[in-house]
């Protein structure tokens, strides 16, 4: 004969009470969103590609939340004062038209902003830098150690990727910024004969949170070399990632010395170690200012 027995009486109400109380909700006010910095993300390049810009406000809660802007007017201006309007694409997205000549190496470009509201915002004119080639990009295996907390040494192997590039002789300091995206295919396992197969492409930005930036201000660097590590990825936590096809891009820029303090300073603000010695977070000031209140702090460089 089988016999049930019922759980005891207080292991069931100390579930319960459990339960309940991790349902309980937190309310939490979150202040108007007027408050807050206008965050302008956009840059306009040499390149064939349809340029693009964002404008959003970030959640006053920081909780990484971006509320799009929408219906603002956004001009592009070069120095000769041609006027080239971005269309609005929805979602805070804006995008010049494909009609747009390219930038071109020593002219001036600056974007000019409008919000629904009558504010008017507008970018310090950035000089268009003269464009620097990458001779090489390439991979490599290799082993990688890391201590644990507790002292115990964690053996593995590690994805790098690496860039070459020869610096071209000039007068000032080079500047570079580079980003790296990166597609991997997936393909489905045949269950039979009759059963079609099906290849997913996927597509992500790598390390988005990242900021790989470098200058030769300073140093008599004629290449930039000496394996310089774009990416990394950990081969042990990459799942199917790299069961079948994988293709890096490096998307290599040449930007100015104003872009690059601006990337720098938020670099040393968003990577911090977490000690008592880094510095406290804080918004970093682009180069858009308010027309009509200057002091006003917008985020982004353009």
């Amino acid at each position: 004969m089988k016999k049930f027995f019922s759980p005891p009486t207080f292991l069931i109400t100390t579930l319960l009470l459990f339960l309940s109380a991790c349902l309980d909700p937190i309310q939490f006010d979150e202040p108007e969103l007027n408050d807050n910095s206008l965050i302008v993300d956009g840059v306009f390049t040499t390149g064939k590609q349809v340029h693009s810009l964002r404008l959003s406000r970030p959640s006053a809660l920081s909780s990484g939340v971006i509320f799009p802007v929408e219906n603002a007017e956004v001009s592009l201006f070069d120095e000769s004062g041609n006027q080239f309007l971005y269309r609005s694409r929805g979602d805070g997205l804006y995008q010049l038209a494909e009609a747009t000549p390219q930038g071109e190496v020593g002219k001036a470009y600056h974007i000019e902003i409008e919000l629904i509201d009558g504010k008017r915002y507008q970018s310090k004119p950035q000089i268009m830098p003269p464009l620097v080639k990458a001779d090489s990009v390439y991979f490599k295996f290799e082993p990688e150690e890391t201590l644990t907390t507790d002292g115990t040494i964690i053996k593995k192997t590690v994805l790098n990727v690496f860039i070459d590039t020869p610096l071209p002789p000039t007068e000032g300091s080079i500047q570079l910024k580079w980003l790296v995206d990166e597609v991997y295919s997936f393909t489905e396992i045949s269950c039979g004969p009759l059963d079609p197969v099906l290849t997913c492409f996927f597509h992500q930005v790598t390390d988005i949170q990242s900021i790989l930036i470098q200058s030769s201000e300073g140093t008599n660097a004629t290449r930039f070399d000496k394996r310089k590590l774009v990416t990394k990825r950990n081969l042990v936590d990459a799942g199917m990632e790299f069961r079948g096809k994988h293709y890096f891009s490096v998307n290599q820029f040449s930007i100015t010395k104003e872009a690059f303090d601006y990337w720098e300073n938020l670099r040393q603000v968003t990577q911090v170690a977490g000690t008592i010695f880094d510095p406290p977070p804080a918004k970093v000031r682009g180069n858009v200012f308010n027309v009509e209140k200057p002091d006003e702090i917008v985020l982004g460089f353009f």
